[in-house]
């Protein structure tokens, strides 16, 4: 029987460490995926994600069990991943994927299709890691993780028309940097 996140959570405050060890394989993969699209690296997204749980172990006793524990762990994350950018002064160029500077060829595909697509992902991480950071957090939420935009909010803690305002800007900006891409471009 699967335990719901209120039960794991109370008996974490009473001690019981097995029942955090549920919630960070529960929430594990989650808050790995949203580490790695705001680093691109899996070094860091493996260090972020740990100090994720870290800091919600250490603050379970402010969590409010009439809240979203996934939210809240997407919040300790974000916010992990903006202290962490803020205190490395990371280039634009830090950003792109580790899976874009990888030799993405297979055996019968064509040289110029494989430089051509490698530059297309650069173009497209360029694009969105230049994109004001709570625009940069939306895109990375909805469009990557496929996230509700009620949850983004609570996760960004403003409203639902917020989140919509930022989300409609960042793919103006990105439909603008791209364009090529598109074929929009005159």
């Amino acid at each position: 029987m699967e335990h719901t996140d209120s039960y794991l959570i109370e008996k974490c405050l009473e001690g019981d460490r097995s029942a955090f060890a549920e919630i960070v394989e529960r929430y594990k993969k989650q808050i790995y995926s949203i580490t790695y699209s705001m680093t691109h690296n899996h070094a860091d997204a493996d260090d972020l994600s740990q100090d994720t749980f870290i800091k919600a172990y250490e603050n379970l006793g402010k969590f409010k069990l009439n809240t979203n524990l996934r939210s809240w762990l997407c919040r300790i994350a974000v916010n992990s991943c903006i202290d962490y950018i803020r205190h490395k002064k990371r280039s634009p160029e830090d950003f792109v994927s580790d899976e874009v500077t990888k030799n993405i060829s297979r055996p019968n595909d064509n040289p110029y299709n494989n430089v051509e697509s490698q530059e297309v992902m650069n173009n497209i991480y360029e694009a969105v890691n230049s994109l004001p950071k709570n625009q940069k957090i939306v895109v990375t939420l909805r469009e990557i993780q496929g996230m509700e935009l009620k949850e983004i909010a609570e996760i960004m803690e403003c409203s639902e028309n917020t989140i919509r305002w930022r989300l409609h800007s960042a793919r103006k900006k990105l439909q603008k940097k791209l364009a090529f891409y598109l074929g929009t471009c005159s």
